[in-house]
């Protein structure tokens, strides 16, 4: 990695504060052992991180969702700029040959969690590529049904741990903003042949009818 301003550039991913992990894991006997705790993170295209200069405080705030329940629709899906207990943890791994793991993985620890924590920095700089896997959206990718399976596996996660009736409405905005997210990579693709252009067009119909029942 490249040190510069205390931001440490992976190239493949982005910039990332060199103490972040430090101070989550610092977080976490402050803000009384949270079983999640993570950082702000921000979006950025292109590698001019001087232009980006946000206040760092290390200010932190703990809650829960069993009295908040709209803190889990605030997540980014993420899994890079958050820590977890160990014996939270589990078993839950990350999802095998799959787009989008992160996010089953993030919304399937939070859907379950007592207890997280949030510090305000931005110690998390994703850098977007456009020429990334996630970003090649211009033409037909049967690779988008896998967001069926991220949101199938939130939904199991949140009925194995009896959370699907208490999160019903949130999960349904969960479960929205992912599919219509891909839904609006699918509206940008330009068919290469009239068969593709009928593909796209049955994907998009398709991701409406299993994800919400629209038509």
């Amino acid at each position: 990695p490249v040190i510069t301003d205390n931001l440490s550039l992976y190239a493949f991913r982005g910039y990332v504060n060199i103490n972040m992990y430090q101070e989550l894991y610092e977080c976490v006997e402050e803000l009384g052992n949270p079983e999640i705790v993570y950082t702000n993170l921000h979006y950025v295209t292109d590698d001019r991180m001087r232009e980006y200069n946000v206040p760092r405080s290390k200010k932190g705030y703990a809650g829960t969702p069993i009295t908040n329940k709209m803190m889990i629709t605030s997540l980014n899906p993420s899994m890079c700029n958050k820590i977890v207990r160990r014996d939270f943890l589990g078993g839950t791994r990350f999802m095998e040959n799959s787009m989008w793991e992160d996010a089953a993985m993030t919304y399937s620890l939070h859907v379950r969690a007592n207890s997280f924590a949030s510090i305000d920095n931005h110690n998390y700089y994703y850098r977007q590529n456009k020429d990334g896997l996630s970003r090649k959206n211009n033409h037909y990718n049967p690779d988008i049904y896998d967001i069926f399976r991220v949101i199938d596996e939130i939904k199991k996660e949140a009925k194995a741990n009896k959370r699907d009736k208490f999160y019903h409405k949130e999960l349904r905005l969960i479960y929205f903003a992912l599919a219509f997210v891909r839904i609006g990579e699918a509206m940008k693709w330009k068919p290469r042949s009239p068969e593709e252009k009928g593909e796209i067009i049955k994907t998009r119909k398709k991701m409406y009818i299993e994800t919400f029942n629209f038509f």
